[in-house]
């Protein structure tokens, strides 16, 4: 027969909501309250969040019964196991594995219906990578030599002028026709 040791406390409602308030009040940590009693710090957590949810249940005008709450808890981690489902079933959809390409989401899109937002949020692809690219702008026009060489000119014997009076200067003095931007 194994003996138990004395020193052994059970962990009663009444020291278990002693230590939550304790956490609460802020006079020691989560990690500090499990080193010290030997918990683990999921265990100590577990317990605060039970103790919030039941006194907030417990402050509402019509609270709900313990089949109610876990009728809701049930339903919350539905939900989340569906999101993780969904999750998977994106990650197999890719052809290969990561890095996963603007065609994977195409893919993927066509086979779960799931939105391509979602999708690249999973698949990691940036959703400005779905898009296709702009056109490449089309090639300057070759600068006419004359012009410049004009332009240049004018520049040097009116080094205040801006760009309006040099231009006013070639179309009505020079008689070029010339657009305001050349």
């Amino acid at each position: 027969m194994t003996e138990t040791p004395e020193n052994v406390q059970r962990w009663t409602a009444k020291r278990r909501s002693a230590l939550v308030l304790s956490i609460i009040k802020g006079e020691t940590s989560v990690a500090e309250a499990a080193r010290k009693d030997g918990l683990t710090v999921a265990e100590v957590e577990r317990w605060r969040e039970h103790f919030l949810s039941g006194g907030e249940n417990a402050l509402r005008s019509r609270p709900k019964d313990e089949e109610a709450l876990k009728d809701e808890q049930i339903a919350k981690l539905q939900r989340k196991v569906g999101e993780l489902v969904l999750d998977i079933d994106i990650l197999e959809g890719g052809e290969q594995g990561p890095p996963f390409r603007r065609g994977d989401v195409r893919r993927v899109k066509e086979v779960t219906g799931v939105s391509e937002r979602r999708i690249c949020r999973v698949l990691e692809v940036p959703r400005s990578a779905l898009h296709d690219t702009p056109a490449a702008k089309p090639a300057r026009r070759p600068l006419d030599a004359t012009l410049v060489e004009r332009i240049r000119q004018l520049i040097k014997r009116h080094p205040t002028y801006g760009y309006r009076k040099l231009w006013a200067l070639l179309m009505f003095t020079d008689g070029l026709l010339v657009n305001l931007k050349a």
